[in-house]
């Protein structure tokens, strides 16, 4: 059994080594890092001596990312009271019907490009119209930035989903050889 505080990279750090397991934690820089390091460590041993092992077990619950449908329900019930009735209609059903069933059950960080340009492209091809198609483009982008601003992602993955909405290449592409 063993909590050592040890200075790293002008950092103070806390390491733990417990009956196999092994846990390192950086507490701070400079005196009151130290000061924090030391005071952490002697609880911890306390802590280990009472046979407390919770210290060297991980959570998963703390670390495991809502799903997308969360975000999007969160979003939904955030957004409705902007829009007008209609609007709040056509919205939660293109949720429902479009975008829950493919996305819904992933945790918001495997969204990723990839899987929205796949996502996408499948819409496309469903010959959809213009409008409708923008608004899902819009609601998937929507829900991915408030992920964003909630610090769950680091990038929007709908952010530049390509293609016409019309499913068509641009007039630009098709002329480029």
């Amino acid at each position: 059994m063993g909590v050592k505080v040890r200075q790293r990279d002008g950092a103070w750090w806390i390491f733990v080594n417990h009956q196999g397991k092994r846990k390192a934690k950086r507490v701070g820089e400079g005196e009151p890092g130290k000061k924090a390091a030391k005071t952490a460590a002697e609880k911890i041993q306390a802590k280990l001596a009472l046979g407390d092992l919770s210290i060297l077990e991980t959570s998963d619950k703390a670390t495991q990312a809502p799903t997308f449908e969360a975000v999007a329900k969160e979003w939904e019930r955030i957004a409705s009271p902007n829009l007008k009735r209609g609007t709040q209609i056509t919205y939660g059903g293109a949720l429902r019907k479009r975008i829950l069933p493919p996305f819904g059950n992933l945790p918001v960080t495997e969204i990723t490009p990839a899987r929205v340009e796949a996502w996408w492209a499948t819409t496309r091809e469903e010959g959809l119209s213009k409008r409708y198609l923008g608004i899902l483009r819009s609601i998937v982008r929507e829900i991915c930035r408030r992920a964003l601003r909630q610090g769950l992602i680091k990038v929007n993955p709908a952010e530049w989903i390509e293609g016409s909405l019309d499913g068509r290449t641009p007039r630009s592409a098709r002329w480029t050889t």
